[in-house]
């Protein structure tokens, strides 16, 4: 190794990213491996779903690899056609909600232009493998991938993306594998595979349930969805832009600092935050400015909170954030306004007391909030839409499992992500910044608070990347 060797693991959004913008800075040529199995890199998990109706979850200007860049990806649509393929993606309020797909099209073909050229002349390579281990050398580590190759790095970046999703309560045990058990959200293929006809359970009732309902809809479904959620929390819509707004670069937000009037505890932050959401609507009648705002810089309010904070947030008021944070296209909620309409979709605010099987069919019981009626129900289909595993330690990912049992990196106070410091370095069991292993995008979510969807992740790696450049120049 001669100090100029990074290997990020993981190909989707993040380690593109981070690959393109590490190119883009270099003052000397890098060699940069890309660790991702899968055949084209930038679809990772987030965009690799090939439903039609599974859409950006906000506008085009919002998308992009690169903040050097920021039209890029609404040029690429427009000027290939997106509209001709795609004339569904404009929306009422003038705003493009592209089909995840494109992006990942987009992501994969700017990268492609990357690994021919970039301007630090960096060699950029994809190795199609999976990493299963890593393990300390001298100035660096070996990766060990899953076919047993081994890969010495001065640096490693973890930018794996969004945990695998793990069974619930109840069904965590013998009801796992059951037939009408669906883990995992991301296998359409066993979602395309539930018959219109049957009755079928949603746990959760965020974006992922409005994916969800979304397959099914577009399926002809004619069976009952029950999404059940403990805090009856769904997903908001967005806000028609503002008349005669001022241009604005989408990385602005989350580059400014926070103004004053955020700073405080977390209780006080969140009853200012209400009370300008009231202001805003009294005055325009939308909310969405003033959360906005906070939003764009949780990542510098969320590591002064005390660990107490933190839980409390997590308990009461994390659902609460989550449905006006991750909104719906305009194009899925008229989906799930449809499937409402029709009876065909129904919320319940509670959670599922138990779980029997019944033959092809699972017997739930339901505990309906705020009374705690309990209701029972055979279902044909049970679909997990919790979300990905928080706690690293609890994940099946063999690099996770790799670091934590090698004391390379430790779980947050608060056993959600990793802990690492302000620049993205892994922190060790004993408390120690790892000089060159950085881990970006949501296995962060402990530390930063939010550093999920692309411009938050962009922007993350925009204030590492020096951190980790000047690692390798130091080599």
């Amino acid at each position: 190794m001669f100090g100029n060797t990074v290997t990020i693991i993981g190909g989707g959004l993040s380690g593109c990213s981070l690959a393109a913008q590490l190119s883009d800075q270099a003052e000397k040529p890098l060699k940069i491996n890309i660790i991702e199995p899968r055949s084209v890199l930038g679809a990772g998990v987030a965009y690799s779903a090939d439903d039609i109706d599974h859409r950006l979850n906000a506008p085009l200007f919002v998308h992009f690899l690169t903040p050097d860049r920021a039209e890029e990806f609404q040029n690429w649509f427009v000027d290939s056609g997106g509209l001709n393929r795609d004339p569904d993606a404009l929306a009422a309020d003038g705003n493009i909600y592209a089909r995840r797909t494109e992006f990942a099209d987009y992501v994969s073909e700017k990268m492609a232009d990357y690994l021919q050229a970039n301007p630090s002349n960096s060699a950029i390579t994809h190795l199609q493998e999976k990493a299963v281990d890593i393990l300390p050398i001298t100035n660096g580590y070996r990766i060990v991938t899953e076919s047993g190759s081994n890969i010495e790095s001065d640096a490693v970046v973890l930018a794996t993306g969004n945990r695998s999703p793990a069974a619930p309560s109840p069904f965590d045990k013998e009801l796992e594998d059951h037939p009408a058990f669906i883990v995992s959200p991301w296998d359409l293929e066993k979602i395309r595979n539930i018959d219109e006809n049957t009755n079928v359970l949603i746990i959760g009732a965020g974006l992922t349930m409005s994916d969800v309902v979304a397959t099914l809809s577009r399926q002809g479904h004619n069976g009952t969805i029950t999404a059940v959620s403990r805090n009856g929390q769904i997903p908001k819509t967005h806000a028609p832009p503002p008349e005669d707004a001022t241009p604005r670069h989408p990385f602005d937000g989350v580059m400014e600092d926070k103004p004053p009037h955020l700073d405080g505890s977390l209780l006080e932050v969140f009853v200012n935050l209400r009370k300008r959401m009231k202001e805003d609507m009294a005055a325009d009648g939308y909310w969405h400015w003033a959360f906005d705002e906070l939003r764009d810089c949780v990542w510098q309010i969320w590591p002064h909170f005390s660990e107490r904070e933190k839980r409390q947030y997590l308990r009461y008021l994390r659902p609460w954030y989550d449905s006006h944070r991750f909104r719906l296209p305009p194009q899925t909620a008229h989906i799930l306004d449809d499937a409402l309409e029709r009876n065909i979709l129904t919320y319940k605010t509670g959670h599922v007391v138990s779980a029997l099987a019944r033959g092809k069919q699972i017997e739930v019981r339901l505990n309906i909030h705020p009374d705690s009626q309990f209701e029972d129900h055979r279902f044909d289909a049970i679909i997990n839409c919790t979300g990905p595993v928080l706690s690293p330690a609890k994940t099946k990912n063999p690099i996770y499992q790799s670091i934590l049992r090698r004391d390379l990196v430790k779980e947050t106070a608060i056993n959600i992500g990793f802990d690492v410091d302000a620049h993205c370095r892994a922190i060790s069991k004993y408390g120690v910044p790892q000089k060159n292993l950085f881990i970006v995008g949501s296995p962060t979510v402990g530390v930063f608070g939010d550093p999920i969807g692309a411009p938050f992740i962009i922007a993350q790696i925009w204030r590492m990347a020096p951190t980790l450049l000047q690692t390798l120049s130091s080599k």
